[in-house]
């Protein structure tokens, strides 16, 4: 994606590019429909779809001027915010509730108290990233007391806890459980 800079003039753009993302199921459901295609073909404007794999990639896309829409959590957003992002608030959608700290059937980890030690896969810069610093500051464990690595090497097989949003949630389900 080649940056550009944003209409001005009041001109209309050639085209709008959004992020879609398993965690944003408007986006989903937006993108499936093309609602967006249809609303905007009268007046010539193609829709561009762009996959965010998390609110970092969405913050990214944002600050390289990838994106004109992006979706992202309100904790993301927050520390984009503070280093710069130039972003704005359109659209508020919110799900309670929707990270969760999992681990696998057979693990013996209990409480999060059990994490100390362990690995504990994590995308950086998400809300689940934060609702695990926070998880961990709550039973007295810092960042240092577990080891954290991206949830694509989780999803490729190794045991380990993760802390993700509720759409990866039912991928647990299927994961390859290592021998």
């Amino acid at each position: 994606m080649r940056p550009r800079p944003p209409a001005s003039n009041g001109a209309k753009p050639a085209e709008i590019r959004l992020d879609y993302a398993t965690y944003n199921l408007s986006s989903l459901v937006l993108q499936k429909n093309g609602w967006l295609e249809k609303e905007f073909e009268a007046d010539g404007i193609a829709i561009k779809w762009v996959f965010s794999a998390g609110s970092n990639k969405a913050n990214e896309f944002i600050s390289s001027n990838s994106a004109d829409f992006a979706s992202t959590a309100g904790a993301a957003a927050l520390l984009a915010r503070t280093n710069g992002v130039p972003l704005k608030t359109v659209y508020v959608y919110s799900k309670p509730e929707w990270t969760a700290l999992v681990v696998s059937k057979d693990s013996t980890v209990a409480a999060v108290a059990d994490l100390k030690g362990k690995k504990i896969a994590v995308t950086r810069g998400t809300d689940p990233f934060f609702f695990l610093l926070r998880s961990l500051k709550e039973a007295g464990l810092s960042q240092n007391a577990s080891r954290s690595s991206i949830c694509s090497t989780a999803m490729a097989g190794w045991r380990c806890s993760v802390a993700m949003w509720t759409p990866g949630l039912v991928l647990t389900r299927t994961w390859p459980r290592p021998s």
